[in-house]
């Protein structure tokens, strides 16, 4: 009974405390492996503001494209890397919604781009206007990475607005989804393969590919399509934003549906024909008034479509 005494065991723990921790090679490389969750997304992210910013310092078109070149390939880590950390919070049955919201950001940031676009290139700076767009964009970017670091948890033992008991329930939700509570790991080549092997996963890379293609090219045309309909340039980057607003709820409310429906195969077969009718009466169409429409189809089809695929894969 004395080995019960809470003194006793006070004692004990602050002896074990100071004593040096032993450990072996595979827990130093599981400990590693979490500091690197840690500061992965902090580098890409990281890197991605550093890019931005550095595109206003360019002279020439070669440096430009090397530039942008660095600039996708470390975004093309960000957002499947945020849309795979929802997915240790959140059930497949929920996480939908989660990346709609995650996705949706683009288009309502969209909406407010032309203005803002406008509003700082129409003072009088002594640097070009579309350098100060790109040091507008990167430094935002390179001043929250930090604070991401070290606000966004990776896991929820990590979060900081949970208790104990909430940690407890929240990993119990992850045993539910994958049968384990400790979701980070190593790389498996023979996984990998098994992947790479798999029609599925490959079918998911070119539905992603094809409709991204809509999805990254849309917002950067569109002020133009509108142009080409006979408004000017100030009223098509004004029209511009009511279909990106629509896009923004049409992504919401559709990851919402496919969530509590369960049934995201049914729902992409929706936002893909909404997007498709709706370029399908750019390309044909002459009206002002029913191409101007069809540019609401288009942006909602294609920007609810890409939350879904994601949301899918998980």
């Amino acid at each position: 009974m004395a080995d019960l005494d809470p003194n006793r065991l006070d004692e004990q723990k602050a002896t074990e405390l100071q004593s040096p921790i032993e450990y072996n090679e595979a827990v130093e490389a599981r400990v590693r492996r979490k500091l690197d969750w840690n500061l992965m997304p902090l580098f890409f992210v990281l890197c991605e503001g550093v890019m931005a910013t550095l595109q206003s310092a360019v002279h020439n078109w070669s440096g430009l494209m090397a530039l942008r070149f660095f600039l996708g390939a470390f975004e093309a880590a960000y957002a499947p890397g945020v849309i795979y950390l929802l997915s240790f919070f959140y059930l497949r049955h929920e996480v939908g919604f989660r990346c709609g919201m995650f996705a949706s950001a683009a288009p309502l940031a969209s909406t407010f781009a032309g203005a803002l676009a406008y509003g700082i290139t129409s003072g009088h700076s002594s640097l070009s206007n579309w350098r100060l767009l790109f040091l507008v964009e990167g430094l935002p970017t390179i001043l929250l990475a930090p604070i991401a670091f070290f606000f966004i948890p990776d896991s929820p033992d990590n979060a900081r607005f949970l208790n104990l008991e909430e940690k407890a329930i929240a990993k119990s939700r992850a045993v539910r989804q994958t049968g384990k509570s400790e979701r980070i790991g190593g790389v498996s080549l023979k996984e990998l393969a098994q992947t790479l092997y798999d029609a599925k996963a490959w079918c998911y890379a070119l539905m992603y590919f094809s409709v991204n293609v809509s999805y990254a090219s849309l917002p950067v045309y569109l002020p133009t399509i509108l142009a080409k309909m006979g408004y000017s340039s100030i009223n098509a980057q004004g029209l511009s934003a009511p279909p990106y607003f629509a896009a923004y709820l049409f992504a919401n409310i559709t990851t919402f549906i496919a969530d509590r429906t369960q049934q995201r195969g049914l729902v992409l077969i929706t936002t893909s024909l909404v997007g498709g009718i709706g370029y399908i009466v750019l390309a044909t169409v002459t009206t002002v008034g029913v191409r101007y429409f069809a540019v609401y189809l288009a942006a909602a089809g294609v920007f609810s479509t890409i939350p879904n695929i994601l949301a899918w894969t998980l």
